[in-house]
């Protein structure tokens, strides 16, 4: 079954931290933003961090983290985008296409 929960993301440029989730194995990501995301709050200064964006693809990525993963996860502080909801469904058993 798994474990599923929403994140409030502040608007871009709003909170200059980045917010932690956890995450465990088979993991889908979606929402109605795009979201910047990393293994270390510092990664987003050096560019190592990866971008979500389902609200523009309409895909929801399937990803697999080791047990008990910490990502960090923001807007682009950039980009002026307003807050909103971001869905984790995470500790999935099986995803069936």
């Amino acid at each position: 079954m798994g474990r599923a929960y929403n994140v409030s993301i502040p608007a871009s440029g709003v909170g200059v931290d980045p917010i932690p989730i956890s995450v465990s194995g088979c993991t889908i990501f979606s929402g109605e933003i795009a979201v910047q995301f990393a293994y270390d709050p510092a990664d987003f200064a050096g560019g190592q961090f990866a971008l979500i964006n389902t609200a523009m693809t309409g895909y929801s990525p399937k990803m697999i983290f080791p047990a008990n993963t910490i990502l960090w996860v923001r807007q682009d502080p950039a980009m002026g985008l307003p807050a909103g909801t971001f869905f984790i469904h995470t500790q999935i058993s099986e995803v069936v296409a």
